[in-house]
């Protein structure tokens, strides 16, 4: 009689341990990243942009320095897919160049799949995740050409309002050089810091006024 209770406290016992292991992964829920369209510490599910967010922006000036000096306008749009807990994931579907100086024209030849992060004040740290390259054409007077390559770039975003604050900048990130040996092999390229302008955001899904932001998603 007592190994039979013994048993039933045994079976019991291990019933309410594999109930509060069990409990423990429904009790911590995923942290979702998202872009809201108000300013929020908790994004609430009326003000998400979605989960295919089309963005556009533009800087009045970006910089190539090294041995070659090459400036331009520049227009981009980053495709914001979906969010993988933590981070916002898409890819750059167009990123064009005019009115260069150094370079008579500049060509986007691989474009790369970026990440974007939350930081304080419901900004965002946007990382490429594949390799960018770009086509230098015609450079100087003796009309050389170079392939600048960057393996990863780091991009601040700061949320604000839709053709005004909200814009994205980079600082001396690392480029490689090849082609002739007047490109040199290396270089910084940098828009929003130095003598450059930032990205920044003109249109968002097709509208050309509100806000963007990124922070965490607010659960039901």
């Amino acid at each position: 009689m007592r190994l039979i209770k013994a048993l039933g406290v045994a079976v019991a016992l291990g019933t309410v341990g594999l109930t509060l292991v069990g409990s423990t992964p429904a009790a911590a829920s995923k942290v979702k990243t998202v872009l809201c369209k108000t300013n929020q510490s908790l994004c609430l599910a009326a003000n998400l942009w979605g989960e295919h967010v089309s963005i556009k922006a533009e800087s009045q000036k970006t910089v190539l320095l090294g041995s070659l000096s090459v400036t331009c306008k520049s227009a981009v749009t980053v495709l914001a897919e979906k969010s993988d807990s933590d981070r916002v994931l898409g890819k750059i579907t167009s990123l064009s160049w005019s009115n260069c100086s150094g370079c008579a024209a500049v060509e986007t030849t691989t474009l790369p799949n970026i990440s974007l992060f939350p930081v304080a004040g419901r900004n965002g740290k946007l990382e490429t995740t594949s390799t960018a390259t770009v086509l230098l054409l015609n450079c100087t007077i003796i009309n050389f050409e170079c392939t600048a390559t960057v393996s990863k770039a780091t991009l601040a975003f700061t949320g604000g309002t839709i053709g005004g604050t909200a814009n994205a900048s980079a600082s001396k990130v690392p480029v490689a050089l090849s082609g002739s040996p007047l490109c040199g092999a290396s270089g910084e390229w940098d828009a929003g810091s130095l003598d450059s302008s930032p990205y920044v955001v003109t249109e968002v899904n097709g509208f050309k006024s509100g806000e963007i932001w990124v922070s965490p998603e607010a659960h039901a």
